[in-house]
């Protein structure tokens, strides 16, 4: 028993500190967008000229999940409205502080597919080689270091965070409040890009990985997934300009 606990509180140190790693990897390789100013492809829709995001009373957050705010941006993007709010409260027009945020979020995003690899595979030294790989990629860096791509930071850490959730559930005999909490973040990840829809179809590919049968439980706690990816959908396709 001593001898498994000894190994179970190794494995957790190495797994925490294969996430710091990470994070420091992502703040040293995109330090340069700290300095980084506001550009003029989008971001004066979505921050600097954006009336939406000036104050964070209620009436304001309310018009941010406004269907309305469709017809000013053009995507239905609350959460990442109600997080440009927030800096702009905090911090002012100040875009050290909004492209800051972004490679936090990288950075976590980063630790989330470390943790999903490694429950998927156990493997620590395979994790931490997609996680980097992830971390690094130069396909990363304009949604890094554009601060209207926001959409990507936030929707992809909740999506991540949900599929974690996911992958929990599965493993810790179907605790239904790890299936909870997935839903949470997928309605989050939806709300700051549409194009998490894809999220239920990613839940099959773990089943599948995982040798899960498709039966009639697997699909059922599907549905409400399924749904909202349907409605989202639907809803980015009515709002698109003609």
């Amino acid at each position: 028993m001593a001898a498994s606990s000894k190994k179970k509180s190794n494995s957790r140190i190495q797994l925490i500190g294969a996430s710091l790693i990470l994070f420091l990897v992502v703040l040293v390789a995109f330090s340069p967008a700290f300095s980084n100013q506001f550009t003029n492809w989008d971001d004066p829709v979505y921050v600097t000229d954006n009336p939406l995001i000036r104050s964070l009373d209620w009436s304001s957050i309310a018009s941010m999940f406004s269907i309305g705010t469709i017809t000013q941006i053009h995507h239905y993007v609350p959460l990442v409205l109600l997080s440009y709010s927030i800096e702009y409260q905090l911090a002012g027009p100040n875009p050290a502080v909004f492209h800051g945020t972004n490679v936090v979020l990288h950075g976590i995003g980063a630790i989330l597919v470390f943790w999903i690899v490694f429950q998927l595979s156990e493997s620590l030294s395979f994790s931490l080689f997609v996680a980097l790989l992830f971390a690094v990629h130069p396909l990363r860096v304009e949604s890094v270091a554009w601060v209207t791509e926001r959409k990507d930071m936030l929707s992809g850490v909740t999506f991540f965070g949900a599929l974690l959730a996911y992958v929990f559930y599965l493993r810790r005999n179907k605790k239904k409040l790890f299936l909870l909490l997935s839903g949470v973040l997928f309605l989050c990840s939806l709300l700051s890009k549409a194009m998490a829809m894809s999220f239920p179809f990613v839940m099959l590919l773990v089943d599948y990985l995982r040798g899960r049968k498709l039966d009639k439980q697997s699909i059922l706690e599907k549905i409400p997934f399924f749904a909202l990816s349907i409605a989202f959908g639907v809803l980015t396709l009515v709002s698109q300009p003609a």
